[in-house]
């Protein structure tokens, strides 16, 4: 499920949980330099998968209404998660707030 799709109490749920994640990722140096290098999508996946796997997890978790305990996917369906994670525009808006700002600050 993508973050818009979220609506009443279960987008204030999964807004809540998904925070500190998407902090944990957006300040990463090497995820941010990897993105902004033009890396392909399954660039960027495998990198979050192997230095984030939590943070990933309690993401997609969230968004499909699961305690991150509880969240078990096949692979295809981690395939297309991640897939979705990463095109999910109101996702991608949160993780760049959650990143660190050219003066050094952090958003969010």
């Amino acid at each position: 499920m993508k973050l818009g799709e979220l609506k009443g109490d279960a987008a204030f749920e999964a807004l809540g949980r998904i925070l500190s994640p998407l902090t944990e990722i957006g300040t990463d140096n090497e995820v941010a330099a990897l993105a902004k290098s033009g890396a392909k999508i399954g660039e960027i996946a495998a990198l979050l998968l192997k230095t984030h796997r939590g943070a990933i997890k309690e993401i997609l978790a969230a968004l499909a209404g699961k305690p991150a305990d509880a969240y078990e996917v096949t692979l295809p369906g981690l395939l297309s998660a991640l897939s979705d994670l990463l095109n999910d525009r109101e996702l991608q808006t949160l993780f760049t707030l959650s990143g660190p700002r050219s003066d050094g600050t952090v958003c969010g």
